[in-house]
């Protein structure tokens, strides 16, 4: 079950990173950073086999530490992307610097909220 659960957590990050990655480089560089992010990612996927042995080595515990370290150093990274939603993607490199993080993105819903 624990592997199941694993499983679908490791197809679900995938599907975010394909539709999430493309959003974040303008049209000139969208190729190679989304390479980039792929590469690094099957550096994840060929490392993995590799963990029996280091956990004969080290211990289990070990592994578990690694694996959750970075897991957690990953969460801690992706909350420094910016906010994409209602945003136009850029198409240069010179787009891409003037847009910042820190800018409001504009609201295409017109969905009132209220305050309770």
């Amino acid at each position: 079950m624990t592997a199941l659960i694993g499983k679908f957590a490791i197809t679900s990050c995938w599907n975010v990173m394909a539709i999430f990655g493309p959003e974040l480089y303008p049209t000139v560089l969208r190729q190679r950073g989304v390479g980039a992010s792929t590469v690094f990612a099957r550096i994840g996927s060929i490392a993995a086999p590799f963990m029996k042995n280091l956990a004969a080595r080290n211990g289990l515990a070990f592994v578990m530490t690694l694996y959750g370290t970075l897991t957690v150093g990953s969460v801690v990274l992706v909350q420094f992307l910016p906010e994409t939603k209602g945003r136009e993607i850029p198409d240069t490199i010179e787009e891409a610097e003037r847009a910042t993080h820190l800018e409001k993105p504009k609201d295409n819903n017109n969905i009132k909220l209220n305050k309770f």
